[in-house]
């Protein structure tokens, strides 16, 4: 039971967060399914939907600051909202990694080599999945599932940095397919940053629950306690 009109609010404001963050993952999906079934057209549609997308997003952080402004929040609850605003702002960026994605996927008018292609849906996969296993985190204020997730960005940096290495070498020995490739490590690098998004956001549930900055990638003796 919600003992508050501001537990209320924080609810209201964790599902418009979890909304916006499923949303975006769906648009991330929908773009992956372009890039393997070389369907340029079907990125321009997506275009679209960012631009709705970072609608919503405005309109949550103002939601945020406007219970900031009238409330006067104190430790969990301003760690909260803290986090909710911050969440929404790394939202925000996927968003704006999903429309590179899509601009970049529009100017490949077919297929790259089946090894390529195959690489890069595992990097956008398993980015999707971090992502997603993020916003759970935060859905659930779990910190010991934020901190597990955020240790797995490495195998996503590990994809990115084969899959450029492969590519660079197709183009040395191809380089009919240079423009694609360079149009496909576009593509790997903004799933590659979405996976540093997840990192992010799984730091600041990490905030939120435990009022520590914690940097996933720190030793606990490093750490830093905030409020």
């Amino acid at each position: 039971m919600l003992r508050r009109p501001f537990d209320r609010q924080q609810k209201l404001l964790q599902d418009q967060t979890l909304v916006l963050g499923s949303r975006i993952e769906e648009l991330l999906q929908f773009s992956l399914e372009a890039i393997q079934q070389a369907q340029p057209d079907r990125s321009r549609q997506l275009l679209g939907e960012y631009q709705r997308l970072k609608k919503e997003e405005s309109e949550l952080e103002f939601a945020v600051l406007s219970v900031l402004s009238r409330q006067q929040p104190m430790a969990g609850d301003l760690r909260f909202l803290v986090t909710a605003l911050k969440v929404t702002l790394e939202l925000g960026r996927v968003a704006d990694h999903a429309r590179e994605i899509n601009q970049a996927n529009s100017h490949i008018e077919q297929k790259h080599t089946s090894e390529m292609m195959q690489l890069v849906f595992r990097t956008g996969q398993a980015a999707i999945l971090l992502l997603r296993r993020a916003i759970e985190a935060f859905a659930r204020r779990d910190a010991t599932l934020a901190e597990h997730i955020a240790q797995q960005d490495d195998q996503i940096d590990q994809l990115y940095r084969y899959l450029t290495g492969r590519l660079l070498a197709t183009i040395k020995l191809q380089p009919a397919l240079a423009g694609q490739s360079i149009y496909l490590s576009q593509i790997a690098h903004q799933f590659e940053r979405i996976g540093d998004r997840a990192t992010n956001i799984c730091e600041w549930v990490l905030y939120s629950v435990t009022g520590e900055m914690i940097e996933t990638n720190t030793k606990p003796a490093e750490r830093m306690q905030v409020l």
